[in-house]
């Protein structure tokens, strides 16, 4: 009686623990809401909108700040539906995310915010910016800076 009491115990408490995986494992946060305060020497360089792919819901504004020292790209009122493993790409083209600079993890799924990286990557041939799906594959937006 009690080996069967303790069994019953045990397989309770794996399906107990075994459902608790966390639904949205490898998401971006939902929101975010961070501050760009240019600095003086901080200068728009380029701006877009984003443009979602069928089937996906996106969009948001893009700015490429710069100075001697930093490039900034700024994401505002930006919203995208949430997938797993969300980044952020520079490219040359809204086609091929192979011959891209990868900026970072997508830091939420809707908001304004920023990411800031050195002044030699190449904006003058990385005009695009996609947001990518590196788990499934996809791209999810995009948008051209000009």
């Amino acid at each position: 009686m009690k080996f069967n009491t303790l069994l019953l115990l045990l397989a309770t408490s794996f399906l107990a623990f075994s459902s608790c995986t966390k639904e949205d494992e490898g998401h971006a946060p939902e929101s975010a809401n961070i501050r760009f305060d240019p600095k003086a020497d901080d200068v728009l360089l380029k701006e877009g909108t984003l443009t979602a792919v069928e089937g996906i819901d996106g969009t948001g504004v893009i700015k490429l700040y710069g100075n001697p020292e930093r490039k900034v790209l700024r994401f505002e009122n930006f919203m995208v539906d949430n997938a797993p493993d969300l980044s952020v790409y520079l490219a040359k083209s809204k086609d091929d995310v192979g011959d891209s600079y990868r900026v970072g993890d997508l830091i939420a799924a809707s908001g304004n915010f920023n990411y800031t990286f050195g002044t030699t990557v190449n904006t003058t041939d990385y005009t695009w910016v996609m947001v990518y799906s590196d788990k499934n594959s996809s791209l999810m937006c995009f948008g051209l800076l000009q």
